[in-house]
């Protein structure tokens, strides 16, 4: 009907009831999908409403021609519109549908194609699927796999795959360097034992002679070499390596802590200054105890700080072992009368309670306390260093009312300003309280408000600065202050301690085995006594081996290590070496023996010249001496330069176990070694294989030829010759060819290359004189060559004169000269009879 209805204005509607109908049957679509492709639901930009295509892309998560297809569901967002593969994907999946997981090991998801964005630790490559190296620390670069983050303990490398040297501590640098050594070791890969037994590490000072300096001792030990022992009461066993100085054991002073505090003290400075006493003593010099039950006190002895086993409370005076009953962890009833319960043990009973003991009750003075006590329970003393009235105070808070004695201070003038802080001449308290040191005795600083009072180490007149401590007239003879004015250098190395205090240049020389402006450095380890000047120069000489101002420089070539002292010049040169230093090397001479560089009896193989110190040639194995010309090649190689492949061809000095055929591999011959030896030539085993041995140059076989052979070349084969007797040596003689065991039945001759008439019994005949010993029958003679039926013919009897020890060949070549001599006269015969006819018939023409 539409297409009747063409031009009609129902056409429109047609065409869009067809197209309904058209999809409907191609697609398969339910009508709610025919529906929504009508309304081109998942078009971006519209659809034919003529074909139901969709204009341009689909909106995200749709795809297809009618944008009715949904994308897969790990796409992200969108997908293409024709393929439906996904654009990106979710995070955590890869794949052209999004369909597959990123790998476990990918950091932070992966790209669609696979390939993760980073992997997680101990993971690299691509997809992050390859273990990093064993020796990582922390994981690998993610990319190359290279330990990039460092190495663990032993290990380096870019991969950690190599091992650190065995002396390193612990870990070393990714190339291999030890960060640290094992004790005992040195150098860059603590490959050095150190020379000095109780040093724990040492540099190398020289590598070729292996000098080494010990920088560090181990415990206990100190010195130039390590050799002395520490101090006995240094607190941790360690000193100075230099001055032997160190921290000092309780009870000790001085720079080697030799000398011992005096009683009670527990850290002094010196002999007269105590910084802390012994529990249990206080006292300007720790010579008083603390009171009864007190274990330790304060340096004014007023304060308990701990108490004994027996004792507590703030004073420690109450006791546990006065209480005589118990009850619920509660002390009811005292030993003594004089003392009262008091949570688990008894206090005493004050017995200065005005008005007497009656007035104490529950531990407290009723009425107040007599003179000179003071407090609830009238147990404390006022202090004895109340100014003006001797021991009265207040009853109540123990306070000095006219103030304290010079040196005491607090209101109950119990704190002593010497006692607590030594050297301090006042003291002060702080805004909370603290009791402190403000001004120190001459000859003592102080670095901060609350730190004690030091001595002016080693200042001139002890004159320091109150505060730094810096010495303000210089230093005392043998110290000397180098970075600021603090006089803590000690001129230890300097001959009588005398040097300048301002730097340490050392006056009057140094002390026996140092050398420098401040002798700090040590005498070349080579000086005669160990005696050098302050230049460094060894003032005796050089001990025996060495040479040199500094004898740094050891005669190592010079005979017997023997050369003089300044120059180094030797006497005789050990072999090998040539010249007054003994520097020129001869090593390339035969024997190593040369008289001033020149080799007395040639040169080794691959050397040449006049001092056998030039390479042959590459590929030359051994050349003349003079011109460097090669004479023999190395293995391998031919030609007048050695230049020439020759795979058979052996330089013959290189095969030091076997015997080779001149200069070519076993087997071959011929000056290109091109040729092989006969296989009839006799084998040796070399390398598990039988190789036929011949002449280099001509092929003779060396060893002669294989059994049943013969000749220069073992070429000829002994055919003839009898076998039957071999003991497993050769049938016949390898030169001439001659039988070893005789003939076999038919021969004769000493190569039995003969036959034996075969009128002979059984073809038997003597070798040597070729007699049958029978004949056969109808025939006779020596020979068996007379035949006894025809007297006319006879067998030929060889002639024994002309035949006897000729070849084969040789009979040979006489019958054949004897056929040509009766050929030749039958063509002059045949040529004669021609002519003579001829003639006649010229003659009858005419």
């Amino acid at each position: 009907m539409c297409k009747m209805l063409r031009f009609c204005i129902l056409c429109a509607f047609c065409v869009s009831f067809n197209s309904v109908l058209i999809v409907g049957q191609t697609d398969g679509l339910t009508d709610k999908h025919n529906q929504d492709v009508l309304n081109c639901k998942n078009c971006n930009r519209g659809c034919d409403y003529t074909t139901g295509l969709c204009n341009g892309v689909c909106t995200d998560g749709f795809y297809g021609d009618y944008c009715n297809n949904t994308c897969p569901i790990n796409c992200y967002i969108r997908c293409n519109k024709t393929t439906g593969d996904c654009t990106s994907c979710k995070t955590g999946f890869t794949g052209l549908t999004c369909n597959d997981k990123c790998s476990s090991n990918c950091y932070a998801g992966c790209k669609q194609n696979g390939t993760c964005f980073g992997c997680t630790r101990y993971w690299y490559g691509k997809n992050c699927n390859e273990t990093c190296p064993s020796g990582c620390n922390l994981g690998c670069n993610f990319d190359t796999g290279n330990c990039d983050y460092g190495c663990k303990d032993g290990k380096w490398g870019h991969v950690c795959n190599e091992t650190c040297a065995t002396h390193c501590e612990g870990a070393c640098t990714q190339g291999g360097r030890c960060y640290k050594c094992k004790s005992g070791y040195g150098g860059d890969r603590c490959e050095h034992k150190c020379h000095d037994p109780n040093c724990r590490y040492c540099t190398i000072y020289d590598s070729e002679e292996g000098g080494d300096s010990c920088y560090q001792c181990v415990d206990g030990w100190t010195g130039r070499n390590c050799s002395q022992k520490c101090p006995e009461h240094c607190r941790t066993g360690k000193c100075d390596l230099l001055y032997r100085s160190c921290d000092c054991e309780p009870g000790w002073f001085g720079d080697d802590c030799s000398h011992a505090c005096f009683n009670n003290c527990l850290d002094c400075k010196d002999n007269m200054t105590c910084k802390t006493c012994k529990d249990g003593f206080y006292g300007e010099k720790c010579q008083l105890e603390c009171k009864i039950g007190c274990s330790k006190c304060s340096r004014s002895g007023n304060e308990c700080f701990k108490c004994d086993n027996d004792h507590y409370g703030s004073d420690c005076k109450c006791s546990f072992s006065e209480c005589s009953k118990n009850v619920s962890n509660t002390c009811v009833s005292c030993k003594n009368s004089s003392w009262f319960p008091k949570d688990l043990g008894c206090c005493p009973v004050s017995t200065h309670c005005k008005g007497g003991t009656s007035h104490f009750q529950n531990g407290t003075c009723s009425d107040g306390c007599t003179s000179g006590y003071y407090g609830n329970d009238c147990l404390s003393k006022c202090s004895t260093h109340c100014a003006g009235n001797g021991t009265v105070c207040n009853s109540t808070s123990g306070n000095c009312p006219a103030g304290c004695d010079k040196d005491w201070y607090s209101s109950r003038c119990d704190k002593s300003c010497s006692w607590n802080f030594p050297h301090c001449k006042a003291c002060d308290f702080s805004r909370y309280g603290v009791f402190y040191c403000d001004t120190c005795e001459f000859g003592y600083y102080k670095p901060s408000q609350f730190s004690e009072c030091e001595k002016c180490e080693n200042c001139l007149h002890d004159n320091c600065s109150k505060t730094s401590g810096h010495c303000i007239d210089g230093c005392v003879h043998g110290w000397f202050k180098y970075f600021d004015d603090t006089c803590d250098n000690k001129c230890i190395d300097c001959f009588g301690l005398a040097c300048n205090d301002t730097g340490g240049k050392c006056l009057n020389g140094c002390v026996k085995g140092k050398y420098g402006q401040y002798c700090g450095l040590n005498c070349p380890s080579n000086c005669l006594n160990n005696t050098c000047e302050q230049s460094g120069t060894c003032s005796l000489g050089c001990n025996s081996g060495y040479y040199g101002d500094r004898c740094y420089f050891g005669c190592g070539r010079c005979l017997g290590d023997v050369c003089l002292d300044r120059n180094g010049t030797c006497r005789d040169c050990k072999p090998q070496y040539y010249g007054q230093f003994c520097d020129g090397s001869c090593s390339g001479c035969i024997d190593e023996v040369c008289q001033t560089g020149s080799c007395t009896d040639g040169c080794k193989l691959g050397f040449y010249g006049r001092y056998c110190n030039i390479t042959c040639d590459k590929n030359c194995a051994a050349c003349e001496q003079m011109t460097g010309s090669c004479v023999i090649c190395d293995t391998g190689f031919d030609g007048p330069n050695c230049n020439i492949s020759c795979p058979n061809c052996v330089n013959p000095f290189a095969n030091t176990t076997e015997s080779v055929n001149g200069s070519c591999s076993h087997g071959n011959f011929g000056l290109d070694c091109n040729n092989t030896c006969s296989i009839n030539c006799s084998s040796r085993s070399y390398g598990g294989k039988n190789v036929a041995v011949c002449d280099k140059y001509t092929g003779v076989c060396l060893d002669g030829c294989k059994s049943g052979f013969y000749g220069l070349r073992c070429q000829e084969q002994c055919q003839g010759c009898n076998n039957t007797e071999n003991s497993g040596g050769s049938i016949c003689d390898h030169y001439n060819g001659t039988c070893t065991y005789g003939c076999k039945n038919g021969f004769y001759g000493y190569q039995c290359d003969q036959l034996c008439n075969d009128t002979c019994t059984d073809r038997k005949c003597d070798r040597f004189s070729s007699e049958c010993f029978s004949c056969v029958k109808g025939w006779r003679g020596r020979y068996c060559e007379v035949s006894l039926s025809v007297h006319v013919f006879s067998v030929p009897i060889p002639d024994r004169q002309t035949t006897h020890g000729l070849s084969s060949g040789a009979k040979a070549g006489i019958a054949i000269g004897v056929i040509g001599g009766i050929v030749l006269i039958a063509a002059i015969f045949y040529y004669t009879m021609y002519r003579r006819k001829r003639q006649k018939g010229l003659n009858l023409n005419h």
